[in-house]
């Protein structure tokens, strides 16, 4: 039970070290003028940072005022001692555990100008983490525990989740509310073609908040259709191809299995949130105004994007703080695309955070970036929101 003074939110899942060099004075055309073999080229000076969800959404509950624990694996070596040294610096509750004999994971991210990012990741420890690693009293005395990245964690996703199911079902067990963030899998690799109708079937039961993003429910839904959609896109925006239409339909599939609320990231476009009945709603000690629910809050206007990275994970940590703080359903929302909007316009994850007040008052006249719902949608000017017809206060 929540103790006074204890995290409110325990932050679970994968966790790495990101190291970037500096490639911002390169130029060249082709990519393999920059990697070629046997070929010295000078760059500038690497940045070492924390990344994965517990880092990026741990971190960010705690600049918006929520007392957090971040729970994770390291191997007890040179890179997870400078994760720890980083994240004792946050504020947080650090209950992370180190191995011997086991690596930490660390990506080498390739932030060339003019191409996409390349990644050369390591998973390390995080392909080993079990429920074991996670102390589970300390998820008893916290309102709401919190577990992301699970595609990429090997144990995570194989034999059907039962992993994965374990570790929600004790969080269940513990009396805490649940939540649950996705990564996108490499649908060639084994995470990808993992059966998640399976997984989720398992797992969903025991899962109160499900935030994954539209190409990741997609994917793990409907593979058949995620490979269409990507090729259509023919090399574009996986969010700007899709047809929002699908939307309620997966937010259908996703309740019908478990979840209570469920909100689909849909990048540039905005959130869509979908929630259960009142019968689970009141299960979470949420009031009334949560249950029934189906809405779609468009992101803010950003003119000079800095960087996305770490703008999901962000949006997610205002979005769970919002609950916890008790705001309606409607401004959760605004406070997760408002504070992802603010995020993007800084060249990293955490500057951009801002007091959740204090967000809801530059929202009040912060231009939206506008999508156009079909039929079965109508756009409330007073709210500035969206509302299914199937909404519960659209009803009223």
């Amino acid at each position: 039970m929540y103790q006074e003074g204890s995290a409110e939110i325990t932050v679970a899942g994968h966790i790495c070290l990101d190291v970037s060099p500096d490639f911002s004075a390169i130029r060249r055309d082709k990519l393999s003028d920059i990697l070629t073999p046997g070929k010295l080229i000078n760059i500038g000076a690497a940045q070492m940072s924390v990344g994965g969800v517990v880092s990026n959404t741990g971190v960010s509950l705690t600049k918006l005022g929520i007392k957090t624990a971040l729970t994770a694996k390291l191997g007890r070596d040179e890179f997870g001692d400078i994760i720890l040294s980083i994240l004792n610096k946050t504020g947080a509750n650090i209950e992370i555990k180190t191995v011997e004999g086991e690596s930490t994971s660390y990506s080498i991210v390739l932030n060339i100008p003019g191409f996409d990012r390349i990644f050369l990741h390591n998973p390390g420890a995080n392909n080993t983490y079990t429920a074991d690693d996670i102390d589970f009293n300390q998820v008893a005395g916290s309102k709401l525990f919190h577990f992301g990245y699970p595609t990429l964690m090997k144990t995570m996703y194989e034999n059907e989740g039962e992993e994965l199911v374990k570790i929600f079902k004790k969080a269940k067990e513990a009396g805490v509310i649940t939540s649950l963030d996705m990564a996108l899998p490499d649908a060639a690799s084994p995470a990808g073609q993992a059966d998640y109708i399976k997984i989720f079937q398992k797992l969903l039961p025991y899962v109160d908040i499900f935030v994954p993003s539209l190409e990741e429910t997609v994917l793990m839904l409907d593979r058949a259709q995620y490979l269409r959609i990507v090729e259509e896109a023919d090399g574009r925006d996986f969010i700007k191809t899709a047809d929002l239409n699908i939307l309620p339909q997966l937010g259908q599939t996703l309740i019908d299995m478990g979840v209570k609320i469920l909100v689909i990231k849909c990048g540039s476009k905005g959130y869509y949130l979908k929630t259960a009945g009142k019968d689970q709603i009141a299960k979470l000690n949420l009031d009334d105004g949560f249950a029934g629910r189906e809405l779609f809050e468009e992101t803010f206007h950003v003119e000079n994007i800095k960087s996305t990275t770490g703008a999901g994970d962000v949006s997610i940590a205002a979005f769970l703080a919002s609950i916890i703080r008790g705001y309606s359903l409607e401004d959760c929302a605004r406070e997760a695309c408002a504070t992802a909007s603010l995020t993007i316009q800084k060249s990293d994850v955490f500057s951009g955070i801002r007091p959740l007040e204090e967000t809801l008052e530059i929202v009040k006249t912060w231009e939206r970036d506008p999508v156009v719902l079909p039929e079965g949608w109508q756009y409330e000017p007073s709210e500035k929101i969206w509302y299914s017809t199937q909404d519960s206060r659209f009803y009223k």
